[in-house]
């Protein structure tokens, strides 16, 4: 049943461009901001063992992160549901599966109109947007949320949390086509969540800290010609990046500056092999709060690496979100 489990996980992670495409228009200007909502969303993954850090061995890491997409009527608004499953097995007899994670998204995506010479010109890249979402996350536990009688020790074997919560931020991206077919492309992202009290588990209220702020920067593809000929061609293929964040609000014991437990680092590099089009080699550096199941009680290192999927290289996103609108 576990090879199953692993080749369907595989399985379901693979593309689903297709599916997307039968419920949009062929309205060029639509597929347009169609495509920038799809380079924004979360990829599915699935790592290589478990990596170096303080995570328990693992025998893998996966997310399943599929993405359907709908450009309105409007060329510069769209929706994004995002549903995503996050598992890890353990490197232990009989390889069990804890609970695993479970999130629903529901993004809106509006782009700014950037009018040339403006103030919002000079501070963003070539072009922007705006996004708010409505989210779920849970887990599949059904025990109480500390162990026995305590209000101290958290249950990590079948504890049970849920909380609903909101985002909001804007994003801005660049992307450069040169003569010799080279492409490259720029993202910077901010955003801000924050937890509902009335739809978030009581006892987690004081121990996961219920607003959140994130800086991302994502660059693939090469933008300048002082390389050597062989080092182009591989930056031709890489991408970097880099998101940190902050967790603000009440966790037991922690103080409102407490760096350890409230910083997170999460910087990635990309390698987009030319024989595929939405496959990706990644390795990863993480730190801050475990974002797996309850286990946010806990704050990790790791270093990993594996494959990501349902993504665009560089040279498609220029292809798609570089046209003129």
């Amino acid at each position: 049943m576990k090879t199953l489990f692993v080749f369907a996980l595989l399985g379901c992670a693979l593309p689903l461009r297709a599916q997307e495409h039968k419920a949009i228009t062929d309205s060029a200007s639509r597929h347009h901001f169609r495509d920038i909502i799809y380079a924004h969303r979360d990829r599915s993954y699935i790592t290589a063992g478990g990596g170096l850090g303080n995570v328990e061995p693992l025998m893998f890491e996966a997310r399943l992160s599929p993405g359907f997409v709908m450009a309105l009527r409007n060329k510069n608004r769209g929706l994004l549901l995002n549903p995503q499953v996050v598992a890890r097995m353990d490197h232990k007899r009989s390889f069990p599966i804890n609970s695993p994670s479970y999130k629903a998204n529901l993004f809106y995506y509006q782009g700014i109109d950037l009018k040339e010479k403006s103030f919002l010109k000079k501070l963003f890249y070539d072009e922007a947007l705006w996004y708010a979402s409505i989210n779920h996350y849970s887990n599949g536990g059904d025990g109480s949320f500390y162990v026995g009688s305590s209000d101290k020790i958290v249950n990590l074997e079948d504890g049970s949390f849920s909380t609903d919560y909101a985002t909001l931020g804007f994003s801005s991206y660049r992307v450069k086509k040169k003569e010799d077919g080279l492409t490259a492309f720029r993202l910077a992202k901010a955003g801000t969540e924050f937890h509902f009290p009335n739809s978030t588990t009581e006892n987690m209220l004081s121990v996961f800290g219920r607003y959140r702020f994130s800086l991302t920067w994502k660059s693939a593809g090469l933008w300048d010609d002082q390389s050597a000929t062989w080092l182009k061609k591989w930056r031709q293929h890489s991408g970097i990046e880099v998101q940190t964040g902050w967790i603000a609000g009440r966790i037991l014991q922690v103080s409102s500056g407490n760096i350890n437990k409230r910083w997170m680092l999460d910087i990635s590099y990309h390698y987009y092999p030319s024989w595929f089009n939405e496959i990706s080699f990644f390795i990863r550096f993480y730190r801050g709060q475990d974002y797996y199941n309850i286990y946010f009680v806990n704050t990790i290192h790791i270093v990993n690496f594996g494959i990501n999927t349902n993504l665009m290289n560089p040279a498609q996103v220029v292809k798609n979100i570089g046209k003129k609108r």
